[in-house]
């Protein structure tokens, strides 16, 4: 089982505990929030299909590449990748949403064409874990992100415009994580590459499994090796 799998493996227990911590970024009133110019159309539906098809399951990686498969001939846009995250809230009391709400959508992203996307999260109640799971791309989160934020992530930059969780930058390869509010604890957890910067009101706890990288707190190198 993969280290980075929080919410189907064994640092569900001590992460909960944890999660309280990073309320302090108002969410939106649920069903409110839409985004300029983006309207529902056939890929959002095929999205939907696809999404039901993907079960919940105890294996992070064998998980993602169903998905992948899933989608892999589906035609859509960064557009139609927006609305589709509006639309997570109909799936909220599924099991294993926490999660899958995160690495669905970063299989969107992956096999999309387009290099910048935007994810709607402001709008739910629950949680997500795994936002940019192997990102190579551009991403800006409007809301919160939970666990493992960047895990994996081989490139490109991921910008939270709220709190992040605990294990931010989890097994990273490269590019840059920007969070503009807190962070949980073991922030760049094995990391092997790239930046994470930190903007919150508390200093981040520094994964003691930490190996390579930069991470900064409000614009200050704290770790380096």
């Amino acid at each position: 089982m993969e280290q980075c799998e929080v919410g189907v493996g064994g640092k569900s227990g001590r992460i909960l505990a944890v999660s309280s911590k990073f309320d302090g970024f108002k969410r939106e009133t649920l069903y409110e929030v839409r985004a300029q110019g983006v309207t529902p159309n056939r890929a959002i539906g095929s999205m939907k299909k696809a999404w039901m098809r993907c079960d919940y399951v105890h294996s992070l990686a064998s998980e993602y590449s169903k998905m992948r498969r899933q989608i892999k001939d589906l035609k859509y846009s960064a557009k139609d990748i927006e609305a589709f995250s509006l639309e997570l809230v109909a799936f909220q009391n599924e099991v294993g949403f926490i999660w899958k709400s995160g690495i669905f959508p970063s299989a969107l992203i992956n096999n999309c064409d387009e290099s910048s996307f935007v994810i709607h999260t402001d709008i739910l109640v629950q949680p997500v874990d795994y936002i940019g799971y192997r990102n190579t791309k551009d991403i800006t989160v409007k809301g919160n992100a939970n666990h493992c934020l960047g895990c994996r992530m081989k490139n490109g930059t991921i910008t939270v415009r709220g709190n992040a969780g605990s294990f931010v930058g989890d097994e990273m390869k490269g590019g840059v994580i920007i969070v503009e509010g807190n962070t949980g604890s073991h922030a760049g957890s094995r990391m092997v590459g790239g930046e994470i910067h930190i903007f919150g009101n508390h200093m981040p706890v520094i994964s003691s499994s930490f190996i390579t990288g930069k991470i900064f707190f409000n614009e200050e190198l704290v770790a380096y090796k």
